[in-house]
Parts: C-alpha cells; structure tokens; sequence
C-alpha cells in the first residue's frame, strides 16, 4: 500500500529532509496558489505536481485538513534495529513504544523525538499503529527524521539491551521512584505504555528501572505523548549538565 502524507508544512519538511515521492496532488483551484509557492523552491521542474479537484483530495485523506496538498510515495520503511544502534552515538537515547495504537499519540512522539535528538524508536510488530499518513500529519514529517525501528518481541529486545549497557528505564504512575531522580545521562532506552492498560508485565520485568512522574493530586496520569515529551526533556537537561 502507497504511503500519503499531506497537509503543507508535513509536505514541506518531508521534501525537505530528502523524501522522493511518486506523485503530488495539488488543488487546482486553489485561489491564491500557495502550494504552488511552497513548491516552487524545492522542485526545479522534477517534482511529478498533478492538479486534481478538492473533492478527490478530500476523499483520498477522508476530510481530513490537507490544505490543499497530498503526497504518494512508496511503503513508508522501518529501519533495522542493528542499524539503528550502530549508529547511535555515545550516550544514545532511544523510545520503546509499548503496543501504542493511536495514530495521534504516535505521531506527537515522532514529533517530539526530532524535538529532543532521541536516536531511534522502537516499536513491536504487533498491536502498534502503523506509520500512515495521519502519523505523518501529526508528527510533522518527523517521521522523515528519526529511524523507527520494529520488533518481534519487545521484552525480549528490551533484555538485549540491558545487556548491551543501556538503562532501560520504564514510565509507571506506581513507580517508587521520580524520573529526575535516575541518572539519565548514560545510554537510556526510555519505554512508555499503551494508551489504555500501561506497560505489559512482561515488558516491565524487563525494565531495569520503573520511574514516574510526579504530579499534584488528584491527577494521577498523562497522556502517552504529553508524558513521553516530559520525559525526553528530563532527559535532555540531565545531558545537557554532563556536556
């Protein structure tokens, strides 16, 4: 199945970070001809630019807000896990995403992965939201910008990496301990839950270290994506002290 992205700034960044796509549909009535503006830098006559009517844009994105502009390019392509970790630097940071199904969600964690230099994200192959061009949308076309990376069993994965010398740290509400308590400066596999149930507890065995984030009562949780973008921050000032 082709990969579609749309919405301008999503198209904009992904043409910028180096994407090759098959075709892109543009409203030919588009009244003041911003996409055509928006392309111009970037396409040197190569870019395959097809007018089509609103109608036809709309129905390819279900409504969604596309402002105008779709892109069709090939199966959207995970990154092996060993090509991930060879390339990491010294200190990696990498997300472990825990059978996160919403499209939403996983798409603002792309985002914010960009946001804070995370080196690659991992995700099972099973019961995980697949990288679509709603994902897309929402992360902005990070997804053009930070390696994804999935795997057969997560706890399993987690345990190589724990191996390796890498602190896998989970985010748990229960967790006795804050995350700005754990040192975070080293490798990190940072690992979030799924939106409704948490870690599974097979994934959490295998965390090396259960932290939470403390919040004032009666809030006892955030949103998956709200908590991993506190998380990747405490992350990035404890490293930002040890430069």
């Amino acid at each position: 199945m082709k990969r579609m992205l749309w919405g301008r700034e999503s198209v904009r960044r992904a043409l910028e970070s180096g994407a090759d796509p098959d075709v892109i549909l543009i409203d030919g009535a588009d009244p003041d001809r911003t996409v055509r503006a928006m392309l111009a830098p970037t396409q040197h006559g190569r870019l395959p630019v097809y007018e089509r009517p609103r109608r036809e844009l709309d129905a390819l994105t279900h409504d969604s807000k596309h402002e105008g502009i779709v892109m069709i390019s090939g199966n959207f392509t995970y990154t092996e896990l060993e090509t991930v970790l060879s390339q990491s630097t010294s200190s990696p940071l990498l997300l472990c995403l825990d059978e996160i199904t919403d499209p939403g969600n996983v798409g603002s964690i792309l985002r914010t992965s960009a946001a804070f230099g995370v080196n690659g994200v991992i995700v099972p192959k099973d019961r995980s939201a697949p990288i679509n061009g709603a994902v897309v949308r929402v992360s902005m076309a990070a997804t053009e910008l930070v390696p994804v990376a999935r795997v057969t069993n997560l706890s399993r994965t987690l345990q190589s990496l724990g191996e390796d010398g890498y602190a896998t740290v989970g985010l748990d509400a229960n967790a006795e301990h804050n995350l700005e308590d754990l040192d975070l400066s080293g490798p990190i596999a940072l690992v979030l839950g799924s939106e409704g149930y948490g870690l599974r507890r097979l994934v959490r065995e295998r965390c090396t270290h259960l932290a939470k984030i403390p919040m004032k009562p009666p809030m006892d949780s955030l949103n998956v994506a709200v908590a991993t973008a506190v998380a990747l921050y405490e992350c990035q000032r404890q490293r930002a002290r040890t430069r």
